[in-house]
């Protein structure tokens, strides 16, 4: 078996996979030259034997461990007679990978498996440090998005109790700055079903909310100022407010054109992207952890953590505890969607996550792909996106936050249903019977509360 190990900056070597099909010819599958990154999209090529002359051919990769395959759907296009670009193949999970080219010629059906085994190497601590996310992921859909001026209109909007239908609520209520901008209740407001996120590194999702079903920061700002539930206000709302106030000025200067003289959808889609400019600062602080790290790299001999919090570590890295198959990189999340046992599938208010926030996102008007989007080109996870990936496991399936200040944002889970870190372990020791994903994590009643006491010291310094 190949292992393909990940190095400081994320980046996985090139590499080029044989295996002999039935007929004892190769087939080739080849990454490209350039390297891979974790969670990010690559054009595989694959080569059938010579002679070779294939009907059809489908890709595909399962992890057997966990009973599911790729969050997303690939695509196969000819590059020549015998060989086939796979174009959005994407690793989001590190772990054994069983990847299948299956192609059908005048010998058959012929199925090739290529073995994977994607783990971390010795570089594990520097792939979690702050100091290894090199810079904000841009967002071409968004041309306010590095505007220091769109920034500070959007912080104003963001805090603007106007955006609500009674004048009574702002986005910065539900999302506060002292606790990482997420909230101290389980929901926020009396009606919602969903506990509010926090939303420090939120520029580097590129799906939102706990199901993923908005594809921009931009497109996310606006969906709960029409929610009746959340602020209540509407677009028509929003468009007056900037038309007629003192954000008018400041509207015409940072795009050349009077707010009056353009649609209601228009301009409120522009609020959002100020919003959404704004959140793009709202970046994780280095924490003990981060300073650990730091001086270790630099040859000395760190106190950043107490004893039982580098004991925490060493269970959050090990196979055992399997915390580092979802919670990886500088903030501690692959991005993805995964079904832990948390989804509620009856009764008065059922929650099947992921597979419906899919299903909602060629509908949103504002999506990457809409007439507001300042570039429709850039919406790989639109183009890419599976419906029924995880073999129906996506139905329960929620995003994975970050771990940056978990210890602020309590209560925990989609649904706030568990109060302390303290419970979140438990539930991963105890995970819950049928319908999930997870595997029990094997620890003792001293690792369970070595590991809370490390997720404490990734708390950023304020």
């Amino acid at each position: 078996m190949l292992a393909v190990m990940i190095c400081p900056t994320w980046i996985l070597l090139s590499l080029t996979l044989r295996q002999p099909a039935q007929s004892g010819q190769d087939v080739t599958l080849s990454t490209p030259a350039s390297g891979l990154e974790l969670g990010q999209f690559h054009t595989w090529l694959v080569e059938l034997p010579p002679g070779s002359k294939p009907t059809s051919i489908a890709f595909d990769a399962e992890m057997p461990a966990h009973g599911h395959g790729l969050a997303d759907q690939p695509r196969i296009r000819p590059a020549g007679p015998r060989t086939f670009y796979v174009e959005g193949v994407r690793f989001h999970m590190t772990g054994t990978w069983n990847v299948r080219v299956r192609y059908q010629d005048s010998g058959g059906l012929l199925t090739v498996n290529f073995p994977l085994e994607v783990s971390y190497s010795s570089s594990q601590l520097r792939s979690l440090w702050l100091g290894s996310q090199a810079r904000v992921r841009p967002d071409p859909s968004n041309r306010f998005a590095d505007s220091s001026e769109a920034a500070a209109l959007g912080k104003e909007l963001f805090f603007d109790k106007r955006l609500s239908g009674d004048g009574s609520t702002s986005c910065a209520t539900c999302h506060i700055p002292d606790v990482a901008f997420a909230d101290t209740k389980r929901f926020s407001k009396l009606g919602l079903t969903r506990n509010t996120p926090g939303l420090l590194g939120v520029s580097e999702s590129p799906w939102l909310l706990w199901d993923g079903r908005r594809d921009s920061l931009w497109s996310q700002a606006l969906l709960p100022i029409e929610s009746p539930e959340e602020m209540g206000g509407s677009r028509a709302a929003v468009a007056g407010l900037l038309r007629g106030s003192s954000y008018r000025e400041r509207y015409s200067r940072l795009t050349g054109l009077a707010p009056e003289s353009l649609p209601v959808d228009r301009v409120f889609a522009d609020a959002g992207k100020w919003i959404a400019a704004y959140e793009q600062t709202l970046q994780p602080r280095a924490s003990r952890f981060d300073k650990y790290v730091e001086e270790l790299q630099a040859g000395k001999l760190s106190k950043a953590l107490s004893a039982d919090e580098i004991a925490g570590l060493n269970v959050f890295l090990s196979p055992a505890a399997r915390c580092m198959q979802c919670h990886n990189g500088p903030l501690f999340t692959n991005q993805g969607f995964h079904n832990i046992g948390t989804g509620k599938f009856d009764g008065e208010h059922p929650d099947f996550g992921r597979a419906v926030g899919l299903m909602s996102l060629p509908y949103d008007a504002f999506n990457c792909r809409s007439a507001f989007s300042d570039n429709r080109e850039s919406c790989a996870g639109l183009e890419f996106a599976k419906q029924d990936g995880h073999d129906g496991l996506l139905q329960g399936a929620f995003k994975v936050p970050s771990l940056r200040d978990v210890a602020l944002t309590a209560p925990y889970m989609h649904d706030g249903s568990l109060a302390t870190l303290e419970a979140v372990v438990e539930h991963y020791r105890h995970t819950p019977k049928g319908g999930s994903e997870l595997r029990p994590a094997v620890l003792a009643d001293e690792q369970a509360r070595q590991l809370v006491a490390f997720l404490r010291a990734l708390t950023g310094e304020r």
